[in-house]
């Protein structure tokens, strides 16, 4: 059953009332690894549960066969476990096939992925509930379950395969039948056929609705923290701090172009009005400590405690970790300034520094570290970008976002996302060596996001996204000076990186830091020939010599709808091939593929897409 946002609390009720009853069964949270919003969801979660004293345990996962084997082993007796919630994964999946668990057990699905599986679309089921918002437009024309499956569908099969097959049925069992013929009424005979003929068309219908919404591709909905700071605020929990990670939630899908400009601007205004409202009072609140005085007698005395941050409105802008970056690195490594200066030439590096020459921005000033530039030029950065930026093609420097300020600290939403981005993303030598996993780094990206101590781990993921940006810009600046694994196709360019030599290769196996080389690729391009096209990017070959395989497409628009649709030619190449694969992660634009059968792939999936996706 699709649950629309008035339907939470309910839910949760019931979650709460079962849990009551029978204390020693158990609620378990499936969380997915691969995204900022998947950790701030699960911290959503946790508030919302430690109020009311549910105890949950909660299990990083980063492919659906580790779903299924943690049903395998988690759930040892279906009769101990009441409630088992997706985070990020199980919309796009047929749940009750997937999962095999008895219909006493609640399955919540909450995930941003689409499209929503047709299944999941059935009133009457209340043991798999998605939450789903009918404002982001992704829960529109979801097609019926398969109430109709079974011997009603079969008979149509069946029906269907005789009329077109010249199934001769009084010809069959002949042996079996009276000689003599039946009388038949016309009326009744007549009332069958269309019987029959309506069932077909009816199911004609359906399978033509259900082509039609898949082939719209994959796409994504509203974030999953954001569907959960609705139900903390209808359970009067909305704080600053569900709000903060609501926030990030949102800022993780615009940054990694996962929901249109017009629908991120829509939401903004919303969390804009929140963020009002939330923090007119002090940042501030005076608590008693006590303390020994004299003669070993307590006594008290009355400090100033902040809470939790206060956050503002800004205009961020589109130089990623500028405020932990020199201003001139965060614009040469900015994918948007890059595509229309060409900085991977010296030529485009020397405009840059032209610009912000004529913005009256000294060398020594922009060349340090942001927090160490003379204040006046950081408050005049606005005004002159405004002025100078249109005459080097950077006419949308911008863009409305949010800053946390915590005691002397701040931080910006932008940041904090790509901090905890390449924490979940970004496996250190250091790391590898000590065999860290997916689960390692999804905790490490969680305790990123406490602001409440020094944050060690705030710091290393943000040393890590400047080396992620730094690796994917140097990677994109050489495959575009040397032409380096392109084949440029009718409807699309594929960058087949599997034989290249090329910088950072490790980095370039995460399906993150390749998607946005492909964003870069595919955005330089368009700016050399002005002409769009998709874009498919094959990478080096890991540590198992495997090669990630993925579709890179425009950023949705509401106009469009469209999503991605390159999973489907993908497994279809791969079927073919019988190339060895691996194709059950929650994206399905996103496969490895060995490495020995790239060339095989790619030419197979050349001649399918050549006809058509």
């Amino acid at each position: 059953m699709l649950v629309p946002p008035e339907g939470y609390v309910q839910v949760y009720d019931s979650i709460k009332q079962d849990f009551y009853q029978s204390q020693e069964r158990r609620v378990l949270v499936f969380v997915a690894t691969d995204s900022c919003d998947s950790v701030c969801a699960t911290k959503t979660l946790q508030t919302i549960f430690h109020r009311d004293s549910v105890q949950f345990s909660l299990y990083p996962v980063s492919a659906y066969s580790e779903v299924q084997r943690l049903c395998r082993e988690v759930v040892s007796d279906p009769q101990d476990l009441q409630t088992l919630i997706l985070v990020n994964c199980g919309a796009t999946e047929d749940v009750a096939k997937l999962l095999d668990l008895q219909e006493s057990v609640r399955v919540i699905v909450i995930d941003s992925h689409r499209p929503f599986h047709h299944n999941l679309n059935d009133p009457d089921n209340i043991t798999i509930l998605a939450f789903c918002n009918p404002a982001d437009g992704t829960c529109d024309n979801v097609p019926e379950p398969d109430i109709f499956s079974g011997s009603d569908d079969e008979d149509d099969d069946d029906e269907a395969e005789n009329e077109e097959g010249g199934f001769d049925d009084d010809a069959e069992n002949d042996s079996n039948r009276p000689n003599r013929r039946q009388r038949v009424s016309p009326d009744s005979s007549h009332a069958g056929i269309s019987r029959q003929a309506d069932r077909r068309k009816e199911q004609r219908e359906r399978r033509h609705q259900r082509k039609e919404y898949y082939q719209k591709g994959v796409s994504s909905g509203e974030p999953a923290t954001c569907v959960l700071y609705k139900l903390a605020t209808a359970l009067r929990l909305e704080d600053n701090h569900l709000l903060w990670l609501s926030i990030l939630g949102l800022t993780d899908h615009l940054v990694h172009q996962r929901i249109s400009h017009e629908l991120y601007t829509s939401w903004l205004q919303e969390f804009t009005d929140l963020v009002k409202h939330s923090n007119t009072g002090e940042s501030y609140t005076e608590i008693v400590v006590p303390r020994p005085g004299a003669d070993d007698i307590p006594t008290a005395i009355t400090v100033s405690k902040p809470l939790y941050g206060k956050i503002s409105p800004i205009d961020d802008y589109r130089f990623p970790l500028m405020r932990h970056w020199s201003l001139f690195e965060a614009m040469l490594h900015s994918p948007y300034v890059a595509v229309r200066l060409q900085t991977w030439h010296d030529k485009g590096r020397r405009l840059l520094q032209d610009m912000l020459v004529k913005m009256g921005f000294p060398a020594p000033q922009f060349r340090q570290k942001w927090t160490a530039m003379d204040p006046r030029y950081q408050k005049i950065l606005a005004s002159k970008l405004q002025e100078h930026a249109h005459n080097y093609t950077l006419t949308d420097v911008s863009f409305r976002s949010f800053e946390l300020a915590w005691a002397w600290r701040k931080q910006t939403a932008s940041d904090t996302v790509h901090a905890v981005t390449a924490l979940l993303e970004v496996t250190t030598a250091k790391q590898a060596a000590a065999h860290d996993d997916t689960k390692d780094r999804f905790w490490r990206a969680w305790s990123a996001l406490s602001v409440e101590s020094a944050n060690n781990e705030l710091k290393q993921g943000l040393e890590l996204s400047k080396k992620l940006q730094q690796g994917i810009l140097n990677a994109g600046g050489l495959i575009m000076a040397r032409g380096l694994g392109n084949q440029n196709m009718k409807r699309y360019h594929m960058w087949n990186l599997s034989h290249q030599d090329i910088s950072n290769k490790e980095m370039m196996t995460s399906p993150t830091a390749l998607a946005k080389l492909g964003w870069f690729l595919m955005e330089a391009r368009q700016h050399q020939t002005n002409r769009h096209k998709d874009v498919i990017m094959v990478s080096p070959p890991n540590h198992d010599k495997m090669c990630l395989v993925l579709g890179v497409v425009a950023q949705p628009t509401l106009a469009t709808r469209q999503g991605n649709t390159f999973g489907t030619a993908f497994r279809s190449a791969a079927d073919d091939t019988e190339a060895q694969t691996q194709h059950d992660g929650f994206d399905s634009s996103i496969m490895r593929i060995s490495a020995d059968d790239v060339q095989r792939f790619v030419m197979t999936l050349h001649l399918k897409l050549s006809h058509g996706r």
